[in-house]
Formats: C-alpha cells, structure tokens, sequence
C-alpha cells in the first residue's frame, strides 16, 4: 500500500471513532433526559389528590395537545395551556376530559403567566401581559397564587408580599421560577 492509501485509511478511521464517540454522548443525554421526565411525572402523580389516587388517565400526564394548543400537566385535574407558543398560558381544569386529542380547555382559571412555582398546593404564576392587552397595561412584579384545592387565585403584587405569603401558606416547592417551555421541555 502506498503511504497516501495509509494516510486515508487512518483519516477514516478517525472520522468513525469520533463520530461513535459523538453518538455515545447524544445516547447519556437522552437518557438522563428520559430520567428527568419519569421523575417529574412520579412527582406528579404522587400530587394526586387521594380522591382520585390512582384513578387518573395516563392520557392527562402524557397528552401534549392537539393542533395549535400545548397542554402540559400540573397537579390533578389542571394544567397549563398555551395557545400557538409555549411562552405564555393559562390553567385550565381536565376534571371531566375524556378525549384529550380534542383541543383546548373550555374556560381559562387564571389569567396569562410565563413563569411559575408549584408544589402539591398551590401555582405561583408572574402575570404576563399577552399580545391581547392594550399596550398601557404594565405587569411588574405582579404575581398570582392559584390552589389546587378549590381551583381559585389571589392577586399578589411586589417580591417581598410574595416571599410573606409563600411562608404563610408553607409553599414547599423550588423557588427558582421555570418557564413554561423548560417546564415542558422536562415533560
């Protein structure tokens, strides 16, 4: 063999070896990223109110929406939807949801947000002004805190109200506030 054939086998052997070792790396992320979905979705399930333990749909945790709409699962029976981006949305109720393929939910239970806490509890949710509001409408520092229990909210405006009202109700989530796309993301 001449010393140019030798240089081109060795040239391809690289180029496979590395592109092996590439593929290695993509297959450790997906499944740490796998690992990360199952554990949020035991979480979720573990959140199941007692009265429905058991009883809920594997559709609700694994149904992402249908045409323009994205769902993404909270706490049963809610979740969050979002309509053409997952940049903001609203919470909707699943209670008597049957066919999830069908689209959206019927009546929104909180106003628009783009960032938010949870835990078995309660939804922190920082108010998002969306592309319907008059341009006069300034959301700074406005937050709202929905219950899983009775599916109502309570305005809350400025970080320090919040921070006061999250020990009050003995909010035992993460604090750091995801968006709604890394929250999907997860799922």
């Amino acid at each position: 063999m001449t010393p140019t054939k030798h240089l081109f086998i060795l040239l391809v052997t690289v180029c496979l070896l590395s592109c092996h070792w590439r593929t290695k790396d993509k297959q450790a992320e997906n499944t740490i990223a796998q690992k990360d979905t199952a554990h949020l979705v035991n979480l979720l399930r573990s959140y199941e109110p007692a009265t429905f333990k058991g009883k809920v749909v594997e559709q609700f945790y694994k149904n992402a929406g249908a045409f323009d709409w994205y769902r993404f699962p909270l706490v049963y029976p809610y979740s969050i939807g979002c309509i053409d981006v997952t940049g903001y949305g609203r919470i909707y109720s699943d209670l008597d949801r049957t066919d999830y393929d069908k689209g959206g939910g019927m009546q929104p239970l909180s106003d628009y947000f783009d960032q938010f806490i949870f835990d078995r509890n309660h939804l922190v949710g920082t108010r998002f002004k969306d592309p319907f509001s008059s341009d006069t409408i300034k959301y700074v520092e406005q937050y709202f805190i929905f219950s899983f229990h009775n599916g109502t909210s309570k305005e809350i405006i400025g970080k320090q109200n919040l921070v006061k009202k999250l020990k009050d109700i003995q909010f035992s989530g993460d604090t750091s506030f995801m968006t709604i796309n890394d929250y999907g993301n997860r799922l």
